[in-house]
């Protein structure tokens, strides 16, 4: 017998098992990464807002007439201006009204009580805090987005263009 004949070939090396190791390690961070988490409520916020405000902006572009917005403390309601006046827009492609969650605040300079729960013997003239232009003008408005030490704040420039920027006070 030689000593050749007594080496085994039935196991793994260090080397082998350690690359082995490795690549599922690197597999299971691509993995982890590519999960998609939940949206805290100040960014399904944001996200809703900015869709609103882009979509009002293409709107008012597309038919010709003014769109705004009203920006209450808890809700963000979107206007048309027709006839007029300004009135809540109608249709299947309309823009539906942002609803913030309980804990997320919206703040600006001029926010003012809500305007749409008045009684039935008040009309109250409803206008928007921000509009758009057919012609691409804007209301210059800025206004603040709040949760749990997080913040967006919006800046809507006089020539419609839309800002947003993220400030943490953490």
């Amino acid at each position: 017998m030689t000593s050749g004949d007594l080496k085994s070939d039935g196991g793994f090396s260090l080397v082998e098992i350690m690359v082995a190791l490795f690549i599922v390690g690197l597999a299971s961070s691509l993995v982890i990464v590519n999960i998609p988490r939940t949206p805290t409520p100040l960014e399904a916020a944001r996200r809703q807002i900015e869709e609103l405000l882009s979509t009002s902006m293409q709107l008012a572009d597309l038919s010709g007439e003014p769109y705004g917005v009203v920006l209450e403390e808890s809700a963000v309601l979107p206007l048309v201006f027709r006839e007029g006046e300004w009135r809540r827009p109608v249709g299947y492609n309309a823009p539906k009204i942002v609803r913030l969650h309980d804990a997320v605040r919206l703040t600006t300079d001029d926010l003012e009580q809500p305007r749409f729960q008045t009684t039935e013997d008040e009309e109250e003239v409803v206008t928007a805090d921000l509009w758009f232009d057919p012609s691409g003008l804007a209301t210059e408005t800025e206004f603040e987005l709040d949760w749990d030490g997080n913040k967006y704040v919006f800046n809507v420039s006089q020539a419609g263009k839309l800002d947003i920027q993220n400030v943490s006070r953490r």
